[in-house]
């Protein structure tokens, strides 16, 4: 009898600590403001919601983790003895970002396109004079 009474106490123990954390964390998907609040402890701050707690560098892009690294390095090394024609990987230059797509400087986005300061997004750019217009058309006119 002791025994199922433990058992009993033990699991309301269990169910009562899930319930308390399910209630403190957000999953991934749902809003937040910090990344605290999420319970994979990484809140989008553009987008106010919880994401997966991968390795990520400034505004939401993956990093290289070190091992990654090493690894292309070893690789790198490899070639080039066999061929020694082989360039770094760290020399190639990357497809340009299209509209939407994260990054962190203006040489990263396609001709045409500029990161937007804060949302680290490539955005396109409208010339004054469409910019002007299109802001005219927003103003109520008495």
């Amino acid at each position: 009898m002791k025994l199922c009474l433990q058992l009993f106490v033990a699991f309301i123990a269990i169910v009562a600590v899930a319930q308390c954390q399910s209630e403190t964390c957000k999953q991934i998907g749902e809003p937040c403001n910090v990344s605290t609040e999420c319970c994979s402890k990484a809140c989008l701050f553009y987008a106010h919601k919880c994401v997966t707690s991968r390795p990520l560098g400034p505004n939401g892009i993956k990093t290289k983790t070190a091992d990654k690294q090493s690894n292309q390095n070893e690789v790198i090394q490899k070639l080039d003895k066999q061929t020694r024609k082989v360039e770094p990987f760290s020399n190639l230059k990357a497809d340009c970002g299209r509209h939407g797509d994260p990054c962190v400087s203006e040489e990263e986005c396609c001709a045409g396109l500029r990161c937007h300061k804060y949302a680290k997004r490539c955005q396109v750019i409208l010339p004054k004079s469409e910019l002007k217009e299109l802001a005219d058309k927003l103003v109520f006119k008495n």
